[in-house]
């Protein structure tokens, strides 16, 4: 398996942060879309050039089904998976289900039943809302168990959140049909101290929530899907979300616990976090979520010293 990236450089202009990349760190692939479905075919094989080729087929770059993109990756010793990104209006699991089986069969090969790695657009709303409330409502007793520290530095921070908000003179009232999603890839699934650590600094922000997680110990790779609410002003800007700074932190706990020159898995990767993408939920717009992958890419950049793409 592919151990740690290849070069300090990557021939592309950074949109933040350094132009060089960070050995240990990698880089950052960040944005926003609509609201897409991950659905993985597993193709039972070893020849990863014919499933390449199915899965260009497949795709809406290579003639095949509209929207979808697809790629190739190997999952274990004798299983390869055709990972698929969905829009669910237009084209659903069953279908990409079918076009890879007929595909397969072409190729002499078998195929077994696809899986989607997350919940459907509206059950990350209901699981959002559910948590959310059940959250609220234990969080008295809950900070009372918390050390002084931490509790003192949650409390810095939604301090620091709510002076930004007041100072914001056409702020509108927290509106909770207005949600944005991340889905925060990060290259680790076997260190589980790591990913205690990274889950621990996520919990410091109780405004977050942490709806689903996927797991992939062939991969090595985990995918937090986080869900909270963005302000907007009274002219409609987005200008504060929780999400923000959970992302920040789950980040800064990363890098403290993985360095990518030792980390292995099928799954390619760039960089320690991965890939980061925000969506919009409920009532809100791509222009929330776009506003939020700039800011918090940022963020990054200056904070951490990390190129993103």
């Amino acid at each position: 398996m592919d151990r740690g990236p290849k070069s300090e450089s990557l021939q592309m202009k950074p949109d933040e942060g350094p132009a060089q990349v960070t050995r240990a760190k990698g880089i950052v692939v960040i944005g926003a879309s609509q609201w897409v479905d991950n659905y993985n075919v597993p193709v039972f094989s070893t020849d990863i050039a014919a499933v390449r080729r199915i899965a260009k087929q497949v795709s809406g770059r290579g003639g095949g089904l509209s929207s979808v993109q697809t790629m190739a990756l190997a999952h274990g010793d004798d299983v390869i998976e055709v990972a698929c990104n969905l829009e669910p209006s237009k084209v659903g699991g069953e279908r990409v289900q079918q076009e890879v089986e007929r595909l397969a069969e072409e190729e002499g090969m078998t195929v077994g039943k696809g899986y989607f790695t997350d919940f459907s657009e509206e059950n990350i709303i209901e699981s959002y809302l559910k948590l959310n409330s059940e959250l609220y409502s234990l969080s008295s007793s809950s900070m009372k168990t918390q050390t002084e520290g931490t509790a003192t530095k949650a409390k810095q921070t939604r301090e620091e959140a709510m002076d930004f908000n007041s100072s914001c003179k056409n702020k509108k009232t927290v509106n909770q049909s207005m949600l944005l999603c991340c889905k925060l890839y990060i290259s680790e699934s076997r260190n589980h101290t790591a990913l205690e650590s990274i889950e621990s600094a996520a919990r410091l922000y109780p405004e977050t929530v942490i709806v689903n997680k996927f797991e992939d110990r062939a991969y090595n790779r985990i995918r937090y899907t986080l869900v909270s609410y963005v302000v907007l002003d009274s002219t409609g800007n987005a200008i504060y979300s929780p999400l923000q700074q959970t992302v920040l932190a789950m980040i800064e706990a990363a890098y403290g616990a993985i360095n990518l020159e030792s980390h292995c898995g099928a799954h390619p990767r760039l960089g320690v976090v991965d890939d980061i993408v925000f969506h919009p939920l409920a009532q809100a717009s791509l222009d929330e979520a776009a506003w939020l992958a700039k800011a918090v890419a940022a963020d990054i950049g200056s904070r951490f010293q990390v190129k993103l793409l």
